[in-house]
């Protein structure tokens, strides 16, 4: 193949690619890379900083006859890409993975043309220099008298803060959010159960928030693991913003990033990584839910600023039991039922202030004692209201705790005036609670 004056070098950290030769190399030293990784690579390297979602990325580099196996394909020409750069999808210094969307090179990327190797390397980092402005000593020397300075600084003052006031005041006003299932980065698939609960979990925090609606858990389930563009997605859920993210936990640390999207525009409006030890996760959830409502423009009240603000920590072995718990909780089979109690049951054992866990007994109680009548009434709901009044006595917040004796004053004391008042109760505290509002 003859060169041509268009062939590009692209060089980035150590690494140089040649697409005319289609050779990588580490510090001048050629490197193996097959030819699809070598060809996903150059696509990213040619639009550094954009994101390349999964559509382009198939219809650019895979065969229209090769289409069920594209997926897999991807998967795999990613993960040899790392591997041959030494990089992570828990730490990315090259390549991003946007779950469901796509992929973006993060990586100042320099380009040179073959032909002229030696000529001035052009920069095409994602990030522009910012101006820089004269300083007032030398504007002095041009003649201005100190007062005059003194006023152009407090002119740039100004207009730095109209510049930021105009930003904050132009970000648009979302007020409906679908946080879509977050995404597992562990090896191990048995971690499923752990990025589902933070999922929920998140979900829970923000639904503290009046003035958002938050697309409730079983209608944003569906969308696990799908390709749907997002726009698509937010217009099947009654959504204006989308939240997406990946978590990765190791050993007693756990990371969380997330990334908030405009739907409508399909537009990125924030991210943000998190790096906190598994005991201050909670308070974690809390400041993630708390920047996700300031990029927003959301009001919080002064009472949902206190609930947000919780530094409360929570004994990791007993946070992961409630999440197993959780997550049998959510089959809603007299079977997964009793195991989730088991679960809720080891959480509060180890962690007797856990109030979530003894709301969770109660809800587990009152599925078996009404949903799937294995158990009496007379044995169920009892136990589901002790547990409930448990969880008040621990933390007055708990909504679920509230909807457990709205169930129990339902069907089993028949008291529809008290069942009434802790639906209201719930609602109060969880201004997004379906069931509740129900």
């Amino acid at each position: 193949m003859e060169k041509t004056s268009s062939s590009k070098l692209l060089r980035f950290s150590v690494f140089e690619v040649d697409s005319h030769t289609g050779e990588l190399r580490k510090s001048g030293r050629k490197v193996g890379m097959q030819e699809q990784p070598f060809r996903v690579l150059v696509a990213l390297l040619e639009r550094p900083g954009e994101m390349l979602s999964r559509e382009e990325l198939r219809d650019r580099l895979w065969s229209a006859d090769t289409f069920v196996d594209f997926d897999s394909g991807l998967n795999k020409a990613i993960r040899k890409i790392r591997e041959v750069l030494g990089d992570s999808a828990e730490s990315p210094v090259f390549i991003e993975t946007l779950p469901r969307r796509g992929y973006r090179f993060i990586a100042p990327v320099e380009t040179v043309p073959r032909s002229t190797e030696d000529a001035q390397v052009v920069e095409l980092s994602p990030e522009k220099p910012p101006e820089v402005l004269p300083s007032p000593a030398a504007v002095a020397g041009d003649g201005f008298s100190r007062g005059r300075v003194l006023w152009w600084a407090v002119a740039v003052v100004v207009l730095s803060g109209l510049a930021v006031w105009g930003w904050r005041a132009s970000r648009p006003k979302l007020d409906s959010i679908a946080v879509l299932p977050i995404e597992n980065l562990a090896a191990d698939a048995g971690q499923e159960y752990f990025a589902d609960g933070i999922t929920d979990e998140l979900i829970t925090e923000l639904a503290k928030i009046g003035s958002l609606r938050v697309i409730s858990r079983t209608s944003i389930t569906r969308f696990k693991r799908s390709h749907k563009p997002l726009r698509e997605i937010a217009r099947e859920l009654g959504a204006h913003a989308i939240v997406e993210g990946t978590v990765q936990r190791s050993g007693d640390r756990v990371r969380i990033t997330a990334q908030l999207i405009d739907a409508a525009r399909d537009q990125h409006i924030w991210a943000q990584s998190y790096d906190e030890t598994l005991s201050d996760i909670l308070a974690l959830q809390g400041r993630l839910a708390r920047d996700i409502a300031e990029h927003v423009n959301a009001r919080l009240t002064g009472r949902e600023q206190e609930l947000l603000a919780s530094r409360r920590t929570i004994l990791p072995e007993a946070h992961d039991a409630y999440l197993k718990g959780h997550f049998f909780w959510n089959k809603r089979s007299a079977k997964d039922a009793r195991q989730a109690i088991q679960y809720f049951e080891k959480a509060v054992e180890l962690q007797p202030d856990y109030a979530e866990a003894y709301a969770g007994i109660a809800e587990g109680y009152v599925v078996l004692g009404w949903d799937s009548a294995v158990l009496p009434p007379d044995d169920a709901f009892p136990k589901a209201q002790a547990a409930a009044l448990k969880a008040l006595d621990v933390d007055r917040s708990s909504s679920l705790a509230h909807l457990a004796l709205m169930w129990v004053d339902l069907f089993y004391r028949w008291n529809w005036t008290e069942a009434e008042t802790e639906a209201k109760e719930a609602i109060r505290l969880d201004p997004n609670s379906v069931t509740a509002h129900h």
